[in-house]
């Protein structure tokens, strides 16, 4: 019914017979695996007011009904057909251009591609889910509009050649190991939100790191092995740094940070080594 808002985690799990969903405009949130099973379906009518699916929350293969677009293979309903993409066919293009209408790209969703260069992500898209792009290896540069408010977990770990990555300026949620081992990115600024456990841990050219206020977590990890960080700069409300934030960052010599901040005693691995700056 329309009073429906979420569906929770594998709430239609393993129910081989459903052939047919609809869920009503008004829906924000599916749950993980809410409707995985081993059959596609008849007919589905997924509505443009999703901001939040889940990994596995829909099954993907041949008999689901696309609707195709540029080599992508989107769900959605009447009015938009395009409105969460599930799949992009790897067919040999350098660049990738998602549809216009798109509000949630789904967990793999061009996962393992390793042509894609560029990708264009139209603004309009809520949500990244996770591996959407994991081991892009050729992926040289991406711009994350101002409407996502999530980039799910790994979401582009081991993009082994991303150099530049553009972040919106609003609040934004970086999931467990969104960027992991992305060894080509050399600087990021990052916005306000929630940074996930070990999101840029393993980018080991990150050189330079900029944090805006109104970040509330830093998780465990969360820079670890950053070997070329040398310095970074706390905004005036940080609360606490967790432990293990920048386990392995041998170079980092420099901390510019607010003085009633708590620090973890094992947030740095030789803090006699680092030169603290209290503002």
């Amino acid at each position: 019914p329309h009073t429906v808002k979420k569906i929770g985690r594998s709430a239609f799990a393993f129910c081989e017979a459903l052939s047919d969903i609809t869920l009503p405009d008004g829906v924000v949130s599916v749950g993980d695996y809410a409707f995985s099973s081993g059959n596609g379906f008849a007919s589905i009518s997924l509505p443009s007011s999703l901001r939040y699916v889940g990994t596995g929350a829909f099954p993907r293969n041949s008999a689901m009904p696309y609707t195709e677009h540029q080599g992508g293979l989107y769900l959605g309903n009447e009015e938009n057909p395009y409105a969460v993409l599930a799949d992009f066919a790897d067919s040999g293009k350098e660049e990738a251009t998602i549809h216009k209408d798109a509000k949630i790209i789904l967990d793999g969703a061009f996962k393992g591609n390793c042509r894609i260069k560029r990708v264009c992500i139209p603004n309009g898209v809520r949500m990244i889910g996770a591996s959407a792009f994991r081991e892009c290896r050729a992926l040289l540069s991406v711009t994350i509009p101002e409407s996502v408010d999530v980039l799910g977990k790994n979401a582009f770990s081991s993009c082994s050649s991303l150099s530049e990555v553009v972040f919106p300026r609003n609040s934004l949620k970086i999931g467990c190991g969104a960027f992991i081992c992305c060894s080509a990115l050399k600087e990021i600024s990052l916005p306000a939100g929630w940074i996930e456990e070990y999101a840029f841990d393993g980018c080991s050219s990150l050189g330079s790191v900029t944090l805006a206020e109104g970040i509330t977590r830093i998780g465990e990890y969360a820079f670890s092995f950053c070997t070329s960080l040398t310095a970074i700069s706390f905004p005036k409300d940080t609360a606490r740094i967790n432990e293990n934030v920048f386990s392995g960052c041998e170079a980092l010599k420099d901390v510019t940070l607010p003085k009633d901040t708590l620090i973890d005693e094992y947030a740095f691995d030789d803090p006699d080594t680092i030169i603290f700056h209290y503002i």
